[in-house]
C-alpha cells in the first residue's frame, strides 16, 4: 500500500478531493462547491467525515460558508510580488497569512490538532531509536566551567 497516496482518515480523502476540485477552478472567482450530502455521498464517506474536511478548509481559508446557501471558494487576488522592502519578519508573516499556508504559530489551533497525534507518534519512535545517556548532552548555563573558575575563591 502506498501511503503517500492513500489518506490514512476518511475526511483526509474528502480534503484530497476538495482541494483537487478548487485546484482545478479560477482563483481569481468564487465558485459554489457541492454540497456535503453530494460529496458523502460521490466519495462514499460518513456526512461526519465530509464536515470535518470541509471545517478544515474553512479554516485554512480556502472556502467560506454562506449561511442557506453552501459553500464557496474564496476569490483569490492575483499574486502580487511583495515589496523588497519589507524586513524578513515583515515578509514571513505576509507569506503566512496567506490561504492554504500552515504556520505552526497559527492562529487556529484546531488546525494544528490534526497534526498533534503524528507528531507525538514521531517522537515516541525516535526516543526509542536513540541511545541512553547517562549524562544529559548539554551542561546548562556552562555550569561545569562556572565551577572550575569558582573553585579557588571559595578556598
Amino acid at each position: 500500500m502506498d501511503t503517500a497516496q492513500t489518506p490514512r482518515f476518511t475526511y483526509q480523502k474528502v480534503h484530497r478531493y476538495l482541494s483537487a476540485w478548487l485546484d482545478a477552478r479560477a482563483p481569481e472567482l468564487a465558485h459554489r462547491l457541492p454540497s456535503l450530502r453530494d460529496v458523502a455521498r460521490h466519495l462514499n464517506v460518513s456526512l461526519s467525515s465530509s464536515k470535518q474536511a470541509f471545517a478544515l478548509l474553512e479554516a485554512q481559508g480556502r472556502i467560506q460558508a454562506r449561511p442557506k446557501v453552501g459553500y464557496f471558494s474564496v476569490a483569490g487576488a492575483a499574486s502580487s510580488r511583495l515589496p523588497p522592502a519589507l524586513s524578513l519578519i515583515d515578509r514571513l508573516y505576509a507569506c503566512a497569512r496567506q490561504p492554504g499556508m500552515l504556520a505552526l504559530s497559527s492562529d487556529s489551533p484546531t488546525m494544528l490538532a490534526s497534526l498533534e497525534g503524528p507528531l507525538l507518534s514521531v517522537e515516541r519512535e525516535l526516543l526509542r531509536q536513540l541511545p541512553r545517556a547517562d549524562a544529559p548532552p548539554f551542561a546548562p548555563f556552562g555550569e561545569p566551567a562556572l565551577r572550575e573558575a569558582l573553585q579557588p575563591r571559595r578556598g
